[in-house]
Formats: structure tokens, sequence, C-alpha cells
């Protein structure tokens, strides 16, 4: 099952599994945004007729972390596309085999760098935070959503 992003993409941030704001009962789906994250220049971009595709909920959110922190102004949608061709380039060289597989592994590596390279994350701040979610993941039983929870609060303080 795949999620797809566009206007409700950034709702997906919230929670993993957690479905586009504004669907459900009684309630029609919002129009798409016209997001830079549908250009593209954005190399090997999962999509279809209804834009970007996503196998796991972490992939839409971190998607939609990027788009929302570009929308707030944090970097030029040119300057992410450059960081997101550098890690490819970077897993290729590695002996990624480009499949299309590991491409969200690969915008993840790209936004840790660009949060790092701005200023906006600290690399411990980023260390403990792959920590918490390692602890998380290990601790949801299998098929049910992943939740930061007391993990992320301790986190941020």
């Amino acid at each position: 099952m795949s999620t797809h992003g566009g206007a409700g993409a950034a709702s997906v941030a919230g929670e993993a599994g957690a479905g586009p704001a504004g669907e459900g009962p009684g309630r029609e789906r919002p129009r798409r945004a016209r997001s830079p994250a549908t250009r593209p220049d954005l190399p090997g971009l999962p999509c279809d007729a209804e834009g970007p595709v996503f196998a796991q909920p972490w992939q839409a959110q971190v998607f939609a972390m990027t788009v929302a922190l570009h929308e707030r102004g944090h970097f030029a949608w040119p300057q992410w596309a450059e960081y997101l061709s550098r890690a490819i380039r970077e897993a290729q060289a590695r002996g990624d085999p480009d499949t299309g597989e590991t491409y969200y592994e690969h915008w993840l590596a790209a936004l840790e760098r660009l949060l790092l390279d701005k200023g906006l994350a600290q690399p411990l701040d980023l260390t403990a935070l792959r920590q918490a979610w390692r602890i998380a993941a290990e601790s949801t039983p299998h098929g049910q959503p992943v939740s930061l929870g007391r993990a992320a609060r301790a986190w941020r303080t």
C-alpha cells in the first residue's frame, strides 16, 4: 500500500499512518498544492498520476518536513535539489544499486546534511532523535504505527 503526497502531505508529518488533512467521512479531499517538490528537478522522485508515492509513512513525513522547511524560507528549492543529488551520487559511489527502493533514505540523508549545514540542527540532536526512533520502532508491535511519544518530548527539551 502506498501513500500519496500533495496537499495533505504536510499533515502526514504529524503521525505515522495518518491520512491527508481534510479526508474522512463528510469531507472532500483538498485540492492538490503546487509544491516545488513535484518539479522535475528532483532526480528519481517516485510518482504516479496523483503525485509523489510513499511506500512507508516515514517517507511521507520526511517529504512533508522538507517541503515545510522550504516553504518557511529555510532553503531554496534548487539548493535542496543539489543536496539530494549529492546524497544520491554518494550512495551510488558506495554501491547503492539505484533501484528506487532507497530513494527516501537518500532524501533523509540529504535533509539531515542540509539541516546541519544550515545550523538548523546539531549533530547530537540528530543522533538523539535517531536513537529515539530506533527505540520507539523496536518497542512498537508489528503492524502498529510508530510513535515517539515521550522520547520526542525528551529530545526537544
